[in-house]
């Protein structure tokens, strides 16, 4: 079965983490790897707005996931790739705005 979720945000929209604004926020919709490896990048508040962005498009994909907070949908790393279970990630940024495809054939 194939399965895909799309995921657009506006980046001046969301919290920003560099500014210390809403530490709630990030704790409740990232896990602590996820927190270790954004503070590691050039600009942590882009690589928040792409995990969430990336969660937004997964939850559109599976219904599985529809109601699970966040910080329980952990995405793993290869370098600056994204990974979640069998799917196939892509992100990008511009002109202010975010977007995330995701996709799975199983």
């Amino acid at each position: 079965m194939l399965r895909f979720g799309v995921d657009i945000i506006e980046i001046d929209s969301f919290p920003s983490f560099i500014k210390g604004k809403d530490d709630s926020f990030f704790l409740y919709n990232y896990t602590r790897s996820e927190i270790e490896f954004a503070k590691k990048k050039l600009n942590p508040d882009i690589e928040f707005v792409k995990m969430f962005s990336i969660k937004e498009s997964l939850v559109k994909s599976d219904n599985s996931l529809v109601g699970k907070n966040f910080n329980k949908i952990e995405l793993s790393f290869v370098g600056d790739c994204y990974i979640y279970n069998d799917y196939k990630i892509t992100t990008s940024t511009a002109n202010n705005n975010c977007i995330s495809f995701v996709l799975s054939t199983t």
